[in-house]
């Protein structure tokens, strides 16, 4: 089953890259350990991990969400989707993520996670 991760908050600070990380609670300054680094610091995904990490939890690959989305911005929509279906298994059957060959199993306790874009610094719970 690999390393148990309470987390509480998704950061996408590079939806185009595939860049996601998770944070135990929203207002932590650096995302959980294990975590693998890209060119602006740490994260749990790079590149197409973060269309795997959505099919995963029942969602859509970033190419196709954007296609239903022509001719408009579609980042911050795919975001806000995303980060609910990730809510929804961290707190019911959690997630099970390879990291430098390290499986770790995410999960939130129910209540607890913060959906994206709030700001992480924000103390008030989705």
């Amino acid at each position: 089953m690999g390393k148990r991760i309470a987390v509480r908050y998704m950061v996408l600070p590079g939806i185009k890259k595939g860049v996601s990380g998770f944070y135990e609670y929203a207002g932590d300054s650096n995302c959980v350990k294990p975590n693998k680094p890209y060119e602006s610091g740490v994260c749990h995904t790079i590149g197409d991990e973060l269309d795997m990490l959505a099919l995963l939890v029942g969602f859509q690959t970033r190419e196709d969400f954007a296609k239903e989305h022509r001719g408009g911005s579609w980042l911050n929509a795919y975001g806000e989707k995303l980060s609910e279906h990730v809510k929804a298994a961290l707190e019911t059957k959690g997630l099970g993520w390879m990291i430098n060959d390290e499986l770790v199993h995410f999960y939130s306790p129910p209540g607890e996670f913060v959906l994206w874009p709030k700001n992480k610094n924000q103390t008030k719970l989705s």
